[in-house]
């Protein structure tokens, strides 16, 4: 039976009314299960509890009893068993009695489970009630098909236990060690797993109100394929689990007395491996593409609200999972909110491209990983592998760009595309102009940048040209007069083979005039080209001269502009006596004033200092001028600065910095003076997104 046929029959049952007239028995009498029951394999369910989980349980015992007509017990002619394998219509149902299937033929049926009218399900096997997620879970271990044949090895060494092998009696406990249930793990395994129980159950209520509402089947296969996902990843780590016993267990066994079993855990533990790459979800990297990145990002986030039952932000979620799958197939919006959805899609992946460009462009290729390489002093082919690694990156953030802006023409009438073009030309040119020239593959970078920069404006002045009238009517000129000279050409060809004089030269005039019309129409296009391109290079050239002088501005700031007339004669006193006393420390201390913040208001009573060439500010001190609180360990070494979702953490004497999460080391650990701890001042930048330019002593602080 088809179960497309099988699902539109199924919601026809599911919405009439029932009666229950039952009372739980081991195994039920083919009479007394309820009206509107459905026996599907050796599932008996009450139809209006049936969910996808319990319908793909039933598919799958189905498949495996060879048992694949479909039973249902009708409302209608009430008591009575139908076969409806082949119905698509509930009408169908009672039209006749050759689908009638008597109480003897239901009996005769295995049935395992039931899923009665208070939607528990009844394991018909020993009467308890379980949990549709406990059936064939591998958090049970005898469930996994990796372990087939370990719980024959616990028989085998269980009868060897009980004749008093002492070896018999090592393995038999090493068996059950294994394929204890992971529900009796101690925490935190426990509580995660119970996550995911909660969070499956929760998305299936989500797919279900779906099917309620008349979602789309897009929809609710997506939702149903972030369910597997999901399901998946709870797999992941229930086999983790197992592996770590299979390997545990492998450790305390014999080589010589166990050497079958460990053979055998061996078998295990390679299945496992074999099984687990097809179940990890797939993790982006630098090289990956903006909408992959996005995908993974908005599953993440589909699944964490669906799974926490917040069906709002679950079906926004779910739209954008199909927004970003329907913009990497390159597919076209069929409504008008699937297309505003697309686009903003496209817009974002577009700006993350763009912006990933000027990261990789304004390092020179050189990320962070490549830092930490080189601070490591790795090899220089390790340092070569990690750069073209990155150059790489670079080439598919450019891919990136071009495809959706390709994909966008779709969406945009022609002046907003060539805005959109522009603006990344632009973007591009500002890379070339950044990119670190000392970078080892500042060459090829910046021919990668140049060539796609010369795209967008080919393609941009294709758009430009498209909307002149009178390049237009110059090309349609000379489409017409070419064709016009080809038609004179054979009229001509033809007149010379009959010896027509006469028709031979007025053919010759008329096929010279036009293609004298065809070559002014050209030449009309190739001046308009030029005036364009020259419009164009003038453009570029004044937003190239503005960049650089916006370059500049930034690192020409008026740095003589110091907040010394901020102090009072007593507090210069102060601070310069301080710094005499400092100066011992063989570290070079400076006035505060030389440092000047622009957009905070701060003035820092204790002098600054220059450690290996880097600014070090008095780290408390500075935190409550801008805002953030101070809070000290038990100990009084470990320090946490707090703001607004900004949190920074150090610990006295360690090289260790904590900024928003991230572990950066810093050359010289936070150490104290003057009572006063001191971190770079670099900490603060990344942590506040500022930047400092400096003129010898001169310092100013700006927001990036």
């Amino acid at each position: 039976m088809k179960k497309k046929l099988f699902l539109y029959l199924l919601s026809s049952i599911m919405f009439l009314q029932y009666n229950t007239v039952f009372a739980e028995v081991l195994r039920p009498d083919a009479s007394a299960f309820p009206n509107r029951t459905i026996i599907m394999g050796t599932y008996a369910i009450v139809i209006d509890h049936m969910t996808s989980s319990i319908l793909e349980k039933a598919e799958n015992s189905a498949q495996i009893e060879n048992q694949n007509h479909i039973y249902y017990k009708s409302d209608i002619n009430a008591g009575t068993w139908y076969d409806i394998t082949q119905s698509s219509d509930i009408s169908e149902i009672s039209k006749t009695i050759d689908n009638i299937v008597s109480y003897e033929q239901i009996n005769r049926l295995n049935l395992t489970h039931y899923i009665n009218e208070k939607g528990q399900v009844i394991d018909l096997t020993t009467g308890e009630q379980t949990n549709i997620l406990e059936i064939e879970d591998i958090a049970y271990p005898q469930n996994m098909v990796e372990l087939k044949g370990i719980e024959e090895e616990l028989q085998i060494q269980k009868a060897l236990k009980e004749q008093g092998d002492k070896e018999g009696t090592k393995c038999f406990v090493s068996i059950q060690s294994v394929i204890e249930s992971l529900y009796t793990e101690k925490e935190p395994f426990l509580q995660q797993l119970q996550y995911f129980d909660k969070q499956l159950q929760n998305i299936e209520n989500f797919i279900i109100t779906l099917r309620a509402e008349g979602a789309s089947l897009q929809k609710i296969n997506e939702a149903t394929n972030q369910k597997t996902a999901v399901e998946n990843q709870r797999k992941v780590l229930c086999y983790q689990k197992v592996l770590e016993r299979l390997e545990y267990e492998t450790t305390k066994l014999d080589y010589n007395a166990n050497a079958a079993l460990i053979a055998k855990y061996a078998e295990y533990i390679t299945n496992i491996q074999t099984t687990l790459p097809s179940l990890e979800q797939i993790q982006t990297n630098e090289t990956s593409s903006q909408l992959q990145k996005m995908l993974l990002q908005a599953e993440q986030s589909f699944q964490k609200a669906a799974g926490e039952g917040i069906q709002k932000a679950a079906d926004t979620g779910l739209e954008k999972i199909l927004s970003i799958k329907a913009a990497m197939m390159g597919e076209q919006p069929k409504t008008e909110q699937q297309k505003k959805q697309q686009l903003e899609t496209l817009k974002e992946a577009k700006q993350q491209a763009e912006k990933s460009i000027q990261e990789l462009s304004k390092s020179g290729c050189q990320t962070k990983q490549y830092q930490i390489a080189k601070q490591n002093k790795e090899t220089e082919s390790v340092l070569q592998q990690i750069q073209s690694q990155a150059l790489l990156a670079l080439h598919v953030a450019l891919d990136d760009v071009t495809v959706y802006l390709e994909q966008m023409e779709n969406f945009f009438e022609t002046e907003e595309m060539i805005a959109y073009y522009n603006q990344s030309i632009e973007n591009i040119q500002n890379a070339i102009e950044q990119f670190d020239e000392n970078s080892d593959i500042a060459e090829q970078a910046k021919i990668a940048l140049q060539n796609v920069k010369s795209d967008f404006e080919e393609k941009r002045n294709v758009l430009q040209l498209n909307g002149i009238q009178q390049y237009q009517m110059a090309k349609q000129q000379k489409q017409q007069s070419q064709q016009q000279a080809e038609q004179k050409q054979q009229q001509y060809l033809s007149a010379a083979e009959n010896g027509q004089t006469e028709l031979l030269e007025s053919t010759k005039k008329e096929r010279n005039d036009a293609i004298e019309q065809m070559q002014q129409a050209e030449q009309h296009m190739k001046q308009i080209e030029k005036e364009l391109q020259q419009n164009n290079t003038m453009t570029n050239d004044n937003q190239n001269t503005n960049i650089k002088q916006n370059t500049e501005n930034e690192k020409n700031i008026n740095i003589e502009i110091k907040k010394e007339d901020n102090y009072t004669e007593q507090e210069k006193a102060e601070i310069l006596n301080t710094i005499q006393q400092l100066q011992q420390q063989q570290i070079t201390f400076l006035e505060p004033w030389h440092i000047t913040f622009q957009y905070y208001d701060v003035k820092l009573l204790s002098p600054i200092c220059v450690i290996e060439q880097q600014i070090y500010v008095p780290a408390q001190e500075l935190a409550r001028q801008i805002g953030a609180k101070v809070y000290k360990g038990n100990v009084n070494k470990d320090y946490i600065l707090k703001d607004n979702g900004i949190l920074i953490q150090y610990y006295l004497g360690e090289q260790i910095v904590f900024v928003n999460g991230e572990e950066i080391k810093v050359s010289v650990a936070p150490t104290v003076y003057n009572n006063k701890a001191y971190l770079p001042l670099s900490i603060f930048e990344k942590a506040y997104g500022m930047e400092h330019i400096q003129n010898g002593n001169d310092i100013i602080v700006y927001k990036i």
